[in-house]
């Protein structure tokens, strides 16, 4: 697909928000705060905001400095299962109001409780700080989950896009860790536009494209040599791999798909328990499109099954891969 009007089999929903961000400046023509400005700008301001129970803004202590998060839960009940969130904006943009709706929208769906972080961003903080948060923000978690009203056996780590990676890097070798959750993830930034799905939408024409893709990473990991960093590109990890059960999300008309599907493909090659949810129809955040977008409704509504059937592990059979 080539070109630079929004492709052919994307939802119209999805096609129109293309069709107004390529008559835009890209990212990559921009400064860093005047592209947190246009990221924030686009996505607009929800007219409802999915009903929780609470909401509140909490402050993680690290080695760093204080890390801002903010606690979701879904009714008053304790021993829920608690899912660490990082979001995504290419290591570069997003913050917890940036993900705030989405997060509501899973916690009510789920039933589950939800800390988003608002780990450091690049340029101001390159890799590794958003993985040294990451880190910081579980062991906080795993140290205080009763005391969380969360239980301590149910702990997930998720994240979309650029926040999949980093959950990836805060969740291996985690034994405590029940599952973590992977949207259109970014799983190696060491082969920018050498996949089939980066080939067929590299242009933006149906959103992200390899041109966002390398200014961020230019930004998060501006030493090449850091991109072979399994922490930075996951796809690099070697077995074994020591990973919790994973649930995949990629997306049909996604630069990020070839390498979602090869990451899960990698998993289960391994022995690791994964389901893949290969979505039709959709582009890069399609999620946030909750509510008009079916293929997001549904994709909240499988996370639901596959984290009630997740925190069952004896339901799970090793190295399972649905499609």
């Amino acid at each position: 697909m080539s070109g630079r009007g929004a492709g052919d089999g994307l939802h119209p929903v999805l096609a129109e928000a293309v069709t107004a961000r390529l008559q835009g400046p890209r990212y990559s023509e921009l400064t860093i705060e005047e592209a947190r400005e246009l990221s924030r700008s686009r996505q607009g301001a929800p007219t409802r905001l999915p009903p929780v129970f609470a909401v509140g803004d909490v402050s993680i202590e690290s080695d760093a400095g204080p890390i801002p998060a903010r606690l979701y839960r879904p009714s008053g009940k304790s021993m829920l299962p608690l899912m660490v969130y990082f979001h995504g904006g290419a290591f570069v943009m997003g913050d917890l109001e940036s993900h705030d709706a989405i997060l509501r929208k899973v916690v009510a769906d789920c039933g589950i409780m939800v800390l988003s972080v608002d780990y450091r961003l690049a340029p101001e903080h390159p890799f590794p700080a958003a993985i040294d948060d990451a880190g910081a923000a579980l062991r906080h978690v795993l140290a205080r989950a009763e005391a969380m009203g969360a239980d301590p056996a149910a702990i997930l780590v998720g994240g979309d896009s650029a926040g999949g990676a980093i959950a990836i890097a805060a969740g291996r070798g985690q034994p405590q860790v029940a599952g973590m959750v992977l949207i259109y993830p970014v799983t190696d930034l060491s082969r920018l536009g050498e996949t089939e799905s980066y080939r067929r939408f590299g242009s933006g024409a149906v959103g992200l494209s390899l041109d966002d893709m390398q200014w961020a990473t230019g930004l998060y990991a501006p030493d090449p040599a850091s991109r072979l960093d399994w922490r930075c590109s996951p796809l690099r990890a070697e077995p074994p791999l020591d990973m919790p059960p994973a649930f995949v999300v990629t997306a049909e008309l996604d630069v990020l798909r070839s390498e979602g599907e090869t990451f899960a493909g990698l998993l289960a090659d391994n022995g690791c328990q994964v389901e893949h949810l290969a979505v039709r129809g959709v582009n890069h955040g399609f999620i946030a499109a909750f509510g008009k977008v079916p293929q997001a409704d549904s994709a909240i509504a499988a996370l639901a099954d596959w984290i009630d059937r997740t925190c069952r592990p004896e339901t799970i059979e090793p190295g399972r891969v649905t499609s």
